[in-house]
């Protein structure tokens, strides 16, 4: 494994800049080896964005938003892909839309209205407990298709 050494953070990409703003805010703070753990992300494809010989695929950046508490859309903007106008969600987000889509709505009744909602929380609440990312090596019933490196 090629030894990382951080650079000054204006020296990296706005999608670099905003990783390892992340990783440096944890406690303790990530390196790139430990973000390649926790995301199941190869350690030489994330050293290659930090020394900018190469530029995340969407693929990447959707695994990052299952495992990072950073929104899909900052993701992709950062990384060139999206605009500010025109909403990326992550499941989590898309789940928070549709929940108060529902909970703004004037065409339910107050009672159905309400078991909606309920209903809605516990779908969402089972749903997200499954996709959670957490240590990647550890999850061996993660639902999510490996990443081909090869490419």
């Amino acid at each position: 494994m090629t030894t990382f050494r951080w650079k000054a953070i204006e020296e990296y990409s706005p999608f670099c800049q905003l990783l390892a703003n992340h990783m440096w805010e944890q406690r303790p703070p990530l390196n790139p080896a430990q973000l390649s753990h926790l995301t199941g992300i190869d350690y030489s494809t994330i050293y290659r964005w930090f020394q900018q010989k190469a530029s995340p695929d969407p693929v990447h950046l959707l695994r990052l938003a299952q495992c990072l508490p950073i929104p899909v859309q900052t993701l992709f903007v950062a990384a060139g892909y999206g605009l500010t106008t025109f909403p990326l969600f992550s499941l989590a987000e898309a789940w928070e839309y549709v929940i108060n889509q529902v909970r703004n709505s004037q065409h339910v009744g107050s009672d159905a209205h309400d078991d909606v909602l309920v209903v809605l929380d516990l779908v969402r609440e089972e749903d997200l407990g499954r996709r959670h990312c957490g240590d990647y090596a550890a999850q061996q019933d993660l639902r999510i298709a490996p990443i081909d490196e090869s490419r």
